[in-house]
């Protein structure tokens, strides 16, 4: 596997890790697609999964509960508003971040310049500034 785990993976061994029964056990198309066949086998091979006496798929390898027991410790995200401060980050390492960053000033360049001259003047008298 090597790197990310797929979302299969991962509810394939969150199913393991808390069931005995067969993964997708009432959704036979899912169950039997190529996708779940490949990912049995390729956990299989890793020792990730084991199998019963019956040759059904059991659960997971105790060497994996660590694991699963860590993702499970992940909390769920909050969703929040944030307002964005005046200063505008620079730099990112982030090379999305960067591009988004230029987008969103590109933006805020275009609607500074389209706004009516009206405006401009009210924003003036806003700031305490002194228009022609």
């Amino acid at each position: 596997m090597g790197g990310r785990i797929s979302p299969l993976a991962i509810g394939m061994l969150l199913h393991y890790f808390a069931r005995t029964d067969r993964y997708a056990a009432n959704e036979p198309e899912h169950r039997d697609s190529w996708a779940v066949r490949e990912l049995h086998q390729k956990l299989s091979r890793l020792g990730l999964i084991e199998r019963d006496a019956e040759g059904e798929w059991a659960g997971v390898d105790a060497a994996l509960r660590p694991y699963i027991e860590a993702l499970c410790s992940v909390p769920l995200p909050v969703r929040a508003w944030v307002m964005p401060s005046n200063s505008k980050p620079t730099d990112h390492s982030d090379p999305a971040m960067n591009a988004w960053i230029a987008q969103v000033r590109w933006i805020e360049q275009t609607l500074n310049r389209s706004k009516p001259q009206w405006w401009n003047r009210r924003e003036q008298q806003r700031s305490g500034g002194t228009h022609a």
